[in-house]
Order: structure tokens, then C-alpha cells, then sequence
């Protein structure tokens, strides 16, 4: 969000925000009451009412593909945050530059390995309970 209001200013940034809110909240609606209309339970059965069988293979492919993105993403954003932290706490400027992926990678592969494997593992979503207290901590810091 504050990438939104640099490039767009305050208004029109806000202006962004509040449009993406209503459309998300809209069209989580609507499909809500066609799977209530139609009593099926899950998004993929909703598609293959919708749409048939394809349509209901092209969810699941644009599924996988957007948690690989997100996941890729996130990875991302954490490790810029902690080469960020680490060059605030005075660490050497050739292990924090961005250029420099030393860092990136001693940073990248345990995260990886210890947080996100085991979390993909996991085929409930109790599995999340871990993750909100890290969401906190991020709360708690951007406060």
C-alpha cells in the first residue's frame, strides 16, 4: 500500500485502495450466493458448474501459480527487510548492498527450508496459526 500512494499520490492512491476493497468484497458476494444458490462447497466445483471440466483445471493451474508467485514474492520482500535491518545494525556494506546476494542467500535458503517447506507440508489450514504471529510482529513493527 504505501508503493501505491508514492506512485499515486494520497488521493488518487487512496482512491485505489478503496476501489480494490469494494471489487474484492463485490465479487467475494457473488460468489458466495451462486455456491449457496447452487450448493457446491468449494470454488473448484463452482468452476466446473460455471464452466466445465477446463475451466475447472484452468482454477487449479491459476492456483499453484499464484502461490508460487506469492511465495517468491515474499521471499523477496523478507529478504530485502533483513539486508535492510542488518545495514541499520552496522553490518558490513558488502554483505548488505543489493547487488551483493551473499547475504540474500545465507538469509533466503533457511527461511525457505525452516518456515515455508513446512508450512506447504501442511494440508489444513491450522497450519496458519504460526504464521499470524508473525503477521503481529510485522504489525508491530510498521506501528
Amino acid at each position: 500500500m504505501p508503493y501505491v500512494l508514492a506512485l499515486n499520490g494520497y488521493a488518487l492512491g487512496t482512491f485505489l485502495i478503496f476501489l480494490g476493497a469494494f471489487a474484492a468484497i463485490w465479487s467475494n458476494k457473488i460468489i458466495g450466493k451462486l455456491a449457496c444458490h447452487h450448493e457446491v462447497y468449494s470454488l473448484s466445483q463452482l468452476a466446473r458448474l460455471a464452466g466445465g471440466k477446463y475451466l475447472e483445471e484452468s482454477l487449479s493451474v491459476m492456483v499453484v501459480l499464484y502461490i508460487f508467485g506469492a511465495c517468491v514474492a515474499y521471499q523477496i520482500i523478507i529478504t530485502q527487510l533483513f539486508k535492510y535491518v542488518c545495514s541499520k545494525f552496522g553490518m558490513s556494506e558488502d554483505l548488505t548492498c543489493d547487488s551483493c546476494y551473499k547475504l540474500s542467500i545465507y538469509q533466503a535458503v533457511p527461511t525457505a527450508f525452516l518456515i515455508l517447506l513446512p508450512l506447504s507440508l501442511k494440508k489444513d489450514m491450522s497450519a496458519f496459526r504460526y504464521v499470524s504471529l508473525a503477521s503481529i510482529g510485522a504489525l508491530l513493527y510498521t506501528g
